[in-house]
């Protein structure tokens, strides 16, 4: 019977979309430019990133988190057939892109070689930016979290009860 209950729980749970094994998506305008890409996980933190030439302070000082972040948006690009990004802003494309983590630097910018991304040496800020937006927790996840502890308390009781009989 537990092991029925834990296996309902996790199947909810990997239904809701809380396995951060999950893989980014990458959106596409055309089979070789890239608009957006949606749940990019960077040190346990979701996010959706899109590109700009302006700035974004994600990352300022967190130069782990900023290399982190051109990693996963490297693999989510090499997944795809993306070999440009389209930035949001001006519509313009490029052919790199960069992860800032401090005023006017950026860690680890980024080139597409026929598709084959890459990361480069770190550099003065260059456009475009990834900018990235946090997704928000799951509605639900509390819910379960909340379920969960409720039958804990419940089979806890029950023990209890049980062996004081």
């Amino acid at each position: 019977m537990r092991s029925a209950v834990v296996g309902v729980i996790f199947g909810i749970w990997c239904a809701m979309g809380a396995n951060s094994a999950s893989a980014a998506t990458v959106q596409l305008d055309n089979p070789r430019v890239a608009s957006e890409i949606l749940g990019v996980v960077v040190l346990g933190v979701t996010y959706n990133v899109f590109f700009n030439d302006t700035g974004d302070d994600t990352f300022f000082g967190n130069t782990a988190g900023a290399t982190a972040a051109r990693g996963a948006i490297n693999n989510a690009l090499n997944g795809s057939t993306a070999e440009f990004v389209r930035l949001r802003n001006t519509g313009a494309t490029a052919n790199n892109y960069g992860v800032q983590d401090a005023g006017s630097s950026v860690r680890g910018v980024s080139f597409s070689i026929a598709g084959n991304w890459q990361a480069s040496a770190d550099r003065a800020l260059v456009a475009p930016i990834a900018q990235f937006t946090v997704v928000p927790l799951p509605a639900a996840l509390p819910l379960l979290a909340g379920g969960i502890a409720v039958l804990g308390l419940v089979a806890r009781r029950r023990r209890k009860t049980t062996s004081e009989s």
